[in-house]
Parts: C-alpha cells; structure tokens; sequence
C-alpha cells in the first residue's frame, strides 16, 4: 500500500506517533524503520526498502535528529531516490548547515507549539504528494442527462490507449448505466451477485465471507475487514495484450440507493470509512480512479467528495446543465472547506461541430461566471465533444464486448477519425490538469 515514510531520532518518538495515529485517523500509511534500536553505520535493508517505495518523506527535526546520523542516512536515500520531503520542526534548535544546505528550500510545517494544529497542514502537504500518484476525478452535475457517462466510458478510453495508462472507472450511479453500457443483463447480475461490485467498497460482503450488503436495506456492517483487492472486484474492459496498461471497471448496482434511507449515522460514517479505504487501495494499483456520479446530492456525492481531487462536470449547451453546476458549486461550498476542496472543471459536451452557441460563448466569455458562482469561464475545457453517432448506446449483443462501445477503437471513415482526434485532444488536456504523465 502507498505509504510516507517518518524519519526521526529514538528521542522524538511520541511526536512520531502522534503523527502516524493521526495519519491512521486519515486512512494515510506511515512507516518508519522497524528496528530504531539496532546500532551501525549502515542504512537497514527494510529502512531502504521503505523510503524507495514512499510517496513522501516526513523528517522530524529537532536537536537530537541534528545529531542522529541514522537520521542523516534517511534523509541522504530520500533524496537520492527524489522522494518529495518535509521537514516537520519540533523544537527552536537552529539548522546546523548539513541540515541548512538540504532543507532550506523546502517548505517547513511548524510543530513547536505542539497544539496539533501543525497536523492538518501536515496531511494536506502529504495528500498533494499521493493525490499526485493517483488522481481521483469524479464526472458531476446536479443535472442528469448531460454526458457523465459519455465523457467516463469515451474520453478515458482515449487516455487510456493513447497514453498506456492504468486507468479504472468506478460506476457510483445507482442507475448504473455505466456498466449496462459494458456488460449484458446476464453478466451484470452475476457480478452483482458475486458481491464483484461496488457496494463491496462501502460494506465487507461475500468477498470478505460475509453476507451481501444488498440483502439487508435496513443496516451498515461494522465488523471490521480488509478492503477488497483489485483482483476481487474489477473487470477488465479492454482485453490483456491490446494495451500496455488496463481500462477496468468496478460494475454499478442499483442497491447502494440503501445508503440514502439509511439515518444511523454511525452505520453511515463506517460505510464513508470503509469507501475512502477502499479507494485508497485502489489507487495503489491505477495512474487514474474515475467515479461515474448521480445527479443528486446524496450519501454517495459526500464519499465523491471525500476522495476526488477535481470534479469534471459536463455540460450541454442549456441553461439547466449550467444550472446544474451552479448548484453542484453551492453544495460543495456548503459542504467542503477550503483548502482541501476539489476544482471544478467544466466541458461542454453534445455541442455542433462547428458552431458555438450563444450561451457557450457567455460561458468562455465570463458574461456568466457571477450566475454560476466562480470562475466557470476559466474552468472550462478548451476542446469540447461534439455529437456523434459513434457515441450513441448501442443495443446489447450476444456476448459481452466492451471495445464495440468505445468509439476509440471502432469509429471509422471520415468523421470517426475526426472524432477520435477529438477524443485525444480531451483527454490529453484533462491529463495536463491531472499532471498525468505521458505515456511510459
């Protein structure tokens, strides 16, 4: 599992602690070197090993850390191996210049006041550094029937062939046309059966040997279990061998409705708990986790909220989609503080080829930034998606065939082409906000 790794002096122990219980708290994995006692001039193979595989490295300084040479040797592989680093000061001891020469640039968080004030600033410094390993975007608008599932299926396809990326899609929507986008009726059910589906995230379930969440509507399970592998619950979409990296999917169920009639709080912020652990998971294994949405505001919009680091809401070129994202910035303002909440990006989506309408030029314009309360005009794309006829759902078939529904790999002639070059330059210009690298 993705980790931060914690370097400190054997004296400075309990402000360790305090961190890593903190981070525990936050679903964020510390590790430090299991043997602090061990005496040498060398770097253990399990300290080595564990700073090469974090994410971030946190450096408690403090005089005896100025004087720990097991201290140095950490911070020395950290840098080594490029590992973004941050320096936690405990007490008011100056940087003698080893130390002055290696953090000067670096961003300092403050913990002399030992208040735990310093332990927020902390974890958002670290969750910038994993959110960067592993974006998590989710498609939203208060308006239903404006493309979410369109832009999930197609334009994350694109970037996934284009750029050979890991990419996972998450079916969030209790009407789950995401999924019945992908699989038959028949294929659906059994997975859904099988606990191979999303409600697995929220509740332990027949992966974990307990009964299906989907059976009982009126409680949360609170035992306590390990979140599902990504072996367990994703499907493949685009076959092993026709891509250097993988587009999968979490299959959707109507059943996680049960969470919005659920009034327990308790049941409800173990299942939150367990999502944001799960995703958490999943990240670990993905370059890009994206969360297909409903168009309400809901259980299932604050666990989005909790684990997206931007909000991708497609709009058709009427006042109701842009309504739609009015109110979904008034929820999130409601809802979310700052810092911390995700952006907002806007795409228009079913437009005309050629032509722009009114109303999408007042948007580019910022003539209605004031109206939809922040700075849509910025926010939104540059390139948008036009109708397509290679973007209409297609009947179901005898056999299950992702690839015929993904307009990457089956439009053709003239105006397919167009629409693939289109598809890329989208997905290319979301990979740019996402600070997605190309492809490896």
């Amino acid at each position: 599992m993705a980790h931060a790794y914690v370097s400190y002096a054997k004296t400075d122990v309990d402000a360790a602690d305090k961190i890593a219980a903190h981070f525990e708290q936050a679903h964020v994995v510390a590790e430090r070197d299991p043997d602090r006692e061990r005496s040498g001039t060398h770097l253990s193979e399990a300290a080595a090993k564990s700073i090469a595989g974090s994410f971030a490295f946190i450096v408690l300084f403090s005089q005896h850390a100025s004087e720990s040479a097991q201290v140095r040797r950490e911070l020395e592989r950290a840098i080594e191996g490029a590992i973004p680093i941050l320096p936690v000061i405990l007490d008011d001891t100056p940087l003698p210049p080893w130390w002055q020469e290696r953090l000067r640039h670096l961003v300092r968080v403050d913990a002399r006041a030992d208040d735990g004030s310093h332990f927020n600033a902390l974890l958002n410094g670290v969750r910038r550094f994993f959110d960067r390993l592993c974006p998590v975007i989710s498609l939203m608008n208060m308006k239903g029937g404006v493309g979410k599932t369109t832009i999930a299926s197609q334009v994350f396809a694109a970037m996934q062939k284009t750029r050979d990326q890991r990419i996972l899609l998450i079916d969030l929507d209790p009407q789950h046309n995401l999924s019945q986008l992908f699989f038959r009726r028949s294929t659906q059910d059994t997975l859904v059966y099988m606990d191979a589906s999303v409600i697995s995230l929220f509740e332990p379930s027949g992966l974990q040997d307990h009964p299906s969440p989907a059976e009982n509507w009126h409680t949360v399970n609170v035992a306590a279990a390990d979140p599902p592998q990504p072996e367990q619950i994703v499907r493949r979409l685009v076959p092993e061998g026709r891509t250097k990296g993988r587009f999968d999917i979490i299959c959707g169920q109507f059943d996680i409705a049960k969470y919005a009639f659920l009034d327990n709080k308790e049941w409800i912020d173990t299942a939150r708990r367990n999502f944001v652990r799960s995703i958490d998971v999943l990240r670990d294994h993905y370059d890009l986790v994206v969360l297909d949405t409903n168009p309400s505001a809901s259980f299932l919009t604050r666990c989005a909220f909790a684990v997206s680091t931007r909000i991708l809401a497609p709009v058709r070129p009427d006042r109701f989609s842009i309504r739609g994202v009015r109110l979904l910035n008034d929820l999130m303002t409601r809802l979310l503080e700052e810092p911390g909440r995700p952006p907002i990006s806007m795409i228009f989506n079913n437009v005309e080829r050629a032509a722009m309408s009114e109303l999408e030029s007042d948007v580019r314009e910022g003539k209605l930034d004031p109206q939809i309360g922040f700075s849509a005009s910025r926010a939104t794309l540059e390139h948008r998606l036009h109708a397509s006829k290679f973007l209409a759902v297609r009947e179901e078939g005898m056999e299950d065939d992702p690839l015929a529904h993904l307009a990457i790999y089956r439009a053709g002639g003239l105006w397919g082409g167009a629409l693939q070059e289109t598809l890329k330059d989208i997905s290319d210009e979301i990979a740019g906000l996402l600070e997605i690298d190309a492809k490896r």
